[in-house]
């Protein structure tokens, strides 16, 4: 029993192996389809960040996509959740901006900027330093020069924003250092989605698309955010020099160098022209841009090939293009051998408690003690199955509850604004407009968290968010799934609920079209609530049976040791009666006063002594009985769903155990009973075949020979064989001498080629096997071992109970090329044949071996001597014949 459970421990552990190599080699490439936020190093490297299940990953990425280093951390921590606003890279460190919220509602709980170190394979989070939020302001940007770090926020109003200056480490290691601060004047109602400083000066782009230059006394407008009838909005801004920024046009995708002094324009890059050294993609298939220089960038395009996004990457012109971040060797191999740590663990652990509860089952000194062991784990694993089943029920019953929260949220709204409250906001998008406002004032007061993307001429954009631009397209939040959602609503004209994991965090959505006539705009109502609040729910759930199920646990084993100790009192006295039953007292007989199971137990027994012959019979009759399968059809084994499905030359090749079973007949019967002999022969062993989940297949026109594909292996082909001539053996017991079943099976391990042959008016079914056809074309050789059940050497070795079968060896049969040993299996024999063949089989053995190495006068004489306790031995018989012609020849 131990080798048996090292066995499957160290094949599990093999199988985890492979497993969590499959899962590692698969989660080395990280799909862009959903990206937090990104930036240009100095250098010309990229930093990314994105969600990677219930974390955050944050990276540096070589130009070909390789993560040259990463960062990882819990998106969701106790009741806080991590919101990235934004990454920078410095000279020789990493920040990171971000907001801590309640991970329930998304109250924003303070800000913090992480200082990451990437000088090794796994990024060192270095220093995290939390931000004061006086009077109010809010950060939102982040940018880095040299080695000054400057984030850039907003009071509550948006009416100014404040700039501060920092230094890491330049006074002391690991301390923040504040150099300056700024404040500058912003336009009322615009707010800032873009920000970066410019000298002493700040330049943003608003929330309406403007971009504005602001000194600590004023603030003006450099570009219109947009003609009559065309939306010109930036899509990015970035430093070029004192005094100038590169900013893209949305509308054309022209770069353009923007004189912050007079607004004057200069396109350095065309829209339409190839640029960063592809000839893929042009400045206008640019959703977000970071530069360090006109040469030096990383561009988020749209991918040419599919819809999904790819970076564009240049350094000092040499462009290159991912498509996906894929992790390094060394980081794969660590994941690989971590996921299979973890697999290891739950096998060490699962296979440890089945070690103890087995050894305690049959190791446990009193009956007493093994009940316990046994039903005590049980109990475990029956409260932790049903826990399981219950919470899978109760957690659907609470998405229900929350996704009708959504999809009534939803509705109400569409009811409450309805179509024409977003016409009012109408070409070219007034962001300051009164309806505009009121809608967004509404929004932010709801209690899940609400926004208004616009489905207009097959793009999305977004319309009243607090979080996000007016009508900047809805590729900008850079999240794949979600503008999935929001297309399918507005194709469908139907809500359309599911999960969203953005900056944000991950929400449960009901995204609600509204409008959607052909030709015109439709209004997409997202609701969501977020995640968290479901996991709290199921939380209590978990936590409150816990509790139950430990005490409802202790007091059934308190219960059940009283009730063990009632039922196993009695049966002391039963099991002294028994013992002298067993002793030879046929007189015995049970008697018991009371009105319990114990009672069925005595009337049992005492039955089976008043009857025990038949009791034996039926014992009898049961071992006779083998478990029966639910047989194959040849269809399943082609791989194939339904009969029609086939096809000329559907086939399966490979390595089959395969049986041949030979019918013998009389040739002088008469063709009635030849006929009913044949059908005896086929229905029997067709029947048993179909139970052990074997093919059969007619190998003869006149149904005396047919082979059987057995798919399960060399042992059930010996099993389902045996279990045949039993079933005949009985059968002939019922007939005459002339209609007895003679039949000779044969069995080989070979290359097996099964299928569909014939023509297209009619399909058969085909077994080819060329070795096992010439040796079947041995009969006669085979025919005179005298045994029912032969099997090829090549099968024997398969077999991995072949012990527990009464075999011998009995020669090979050589025919030209073909070499092959053969076993006769004679655990079909009466008991006194099986007797006699055991009782010569070692001498049977040693003649073989003399037979075989060229000693034939020796192996005719140990022959004889078993054919003289044996006369039925056929076998024997053969080969004295034949060590006589042997002798002869030589």
């Amino acid at each position: 029993m131990k080798k048996v459970f090292r066995t499957i421990l160290l094949i599990a552990l093999i199988i985890a192996g492979v497993v969590a190599g499959y899962r590692g080699i698969g989660r080395s490439t990280v799909s862009m389809d959903s990206i937090l936020t990104f930036c240009t190093a100095q250098n010309g490297g990229t930093i990314a960040a994105w969600n990677d299940g219930n974390s955050t990953v944050i990276a540096r990425l070589k130009q070909n996509g390789t993560i040259n280093g990463h960062l990882k951390f819990r998106t969701e921590r106790k009741d806080a959740m991590y919101q990235i606003l934004g990454v920078t890279a410095g000279e020789k460190y990493v920040y990171v901006l971000r907001d801590k919220v309640d991970r329930y509602d998304g109250t924003v709980l303070g800000q913090e900027l992480m200082v990451i170190d990437f000088d090794r394979l796994y990024g060192r989070q270095r220093k995290i330093f939390s931000l004061d939020n006086e009077d109010g302001i809010r950060y939102g940007w982040v940018n880095a020069s040299g080695s000054t770090i400057t984030v850039i926020g907003t009071d509550e109003k948006e009416t100014k924003a404040i700039r501060k200056n920092y230094e890491f480490g330049s006074v002391l290691e690991d301390t923040l250092s504040l150099k300056n601060e700024r404040t500058y004047p912003m336009r009322t109602g615009e707010g800032i989605y873009k920000a970066i400083g410019n000298g002493t000066n700040l330049v943003y782009i608003s929330d309406s698309g403007k971009i504005y230059c602001a000194s600590e006394e004023r603030v003006y407008e450099v570009y219109p955010a947009r003609t009559v009838d065309t939306l010109m909005y930036p899509s990015f801004i970035s430093y070029a020099e004192s005094g100038y920024v590169y900013f893209g046009e949305y509308e054309t995708g022209n770069i353009i160098r923007l004189n912050l002094e007079d607004g004057s324009e200069e396109t350095v890059l065309s829209g339409s022209s190839p640029f960063g050294g592809s000839n893929l993609y042009t400045p206008g298939d640019v959703v977000l841009m970071s530069m360090s220089g006109l040469n030096t960038f990383t561009a988020l395009v749209n991918s040419g090939q599919d819809d999904g996004f790819h970076f564009l990457v240049c350094q000092d012109g040499n462009g290159h293009v991912i498509s996906a971040f894929r992790y390094g060797i060394p980081a794969m191999i660590l994941e690989i051998l971590r996921q299979w740590a973890v697999y290891a663990a739950v096998i060490l652990v699962i296979f440890g408690f089945a070690v103890v509860f087995t050894s305690a089952i049959r190791g446990g000194h009193t009956i007493m003690e093994r009940l316990l062991s046994a039903t005590i784990p049980l109990l475990f694993i029956t409260m932790a199955l049903f826990g399981a089943v219950s919470f899978q029920y109760y957690k659907g019953a609470i998405d229900e509850n929350f996704v009708k929260q959504t999809v009534d949220e939803g509705n109400m709204l569409a009811a409450l604004f309805g179509q024409e409250s977003f016409n009012e906001i109408e070409y070219p998008y007034d962001y300051s407009g009164e309806a505009y406002s009121y809608l967004s004032q509404q929004l932010a007061t709801r209690e899940l968290y609400t926004r208004v993307i616009y489905y207009e001429n097959g793009e999305l954009y977004i319309g009243v968010d607090k979080n996000s631009p007016c009508f900047y397209p809805c590729e900008i939040l850079m999240n794949l799934p979600a503008e999935q959602l929001y297309r399918r609503a507005a194709l469908t004209g139907e809500s359309v609920t599911g999960t969203i994991h953005d900056q944000l965090g991950e929400r449960m959505v009901c995204i609600t079209p509204v409008g959607g006539l052909s030709g015109e705009t439709v209004y997409l109502l997202e609701t969501g609530i977020y995640v968290a609040n479901i996991a709290a729910y199921t939380a209590t759930y978990i936590k409150d049976f816990t509790i139950v199920s430990v005490a409802f646990l202790l007091i059934v084993m308190v219960l059940m040791m009283l009730l063990f100790y009632q039922i196993l009192f009695p049966l002391g006295e039963m099991k002294r009666e028994m013992q002298l039953f067993a002793d030879g007292d046929r007189s015995i007989r049970i008697t018991s006063t009371s009105e319990d199971e114990l009672t069925g137990i005595a009337q049992v027994f005492n039955k089976m002594a008043d009857d025990i012959d038949v009791q034996i019979l039926n014992l009898e009759r049961m071992s006779e009985t083998y478990y029966r399968f639910v047989p194959p059809s040849i269809i399943g084994l082609l791989g194939k769903d339904n009969l029609g499905s086939l096809t000329l030359g559907s086939n399966v090749k490979g390595n089959f155990a395969v049986l041949n079973v030979r019918l013998y007949l009389e040739d002088s019967l008469p063709l009635n009973q030849t006929e009913a002999l044949m059908n005896r022969f086929f229905n029997t062993v067709n029947r048993f075949a179909q139970q052990n989940n074997i093919i059969s297949i007619v190998d003869d026109a006149n149904l005396q020979s047919m082979m059987l594909v057995c798919q399960n292996g060399a042992d059930s082909a010996a099993v389902t064989a045996l279990t045949i001539l039993a079933r005949m053996d009985a059968d002939n017991r019922l007939y005459g001498p002339e209609e007895q079943l003679n039949v000779v099976f044969v069995m080989d391990q070979t290359e097996v080629y099964f299928g569909i042959c014939g023509d297209e008016e009619r399909y058969i079914p085909a077994v080819i096997a060329p070795e096992f056809e010439q040796l079947l074309s041995n009969g006669k050789f085979l025919r005179s071992m005298g045994s029912r059940l032969l099997i090829t050497e090549a099968a024997y070795e398969r077999m991995a109970n072949k012990d527990s079968y009464a075999g011998r060896y009995i020669g090979r049969l050589e025919d030209g090329s073909l070499v092959i040993g053969l076993y006769d299996i004679y655990d079909d024999r009466s008991g006194e044949e099986i007797r006699l063949v055991k009782q010569t089989q070692h001498a049977f053995d040693k003649a073989m071996e003399l037979y075989e190495k060229g000693f034939y006068y020796e192996a005719k004489n140990l022959l004889a001597c078993v054919l003289r306790e044996n006369p039925k031995d056929m076998a024997a018989k053969y080969y004295i014949f034949r060590c006589e012609d042997l002798q002869k020849k030589n």
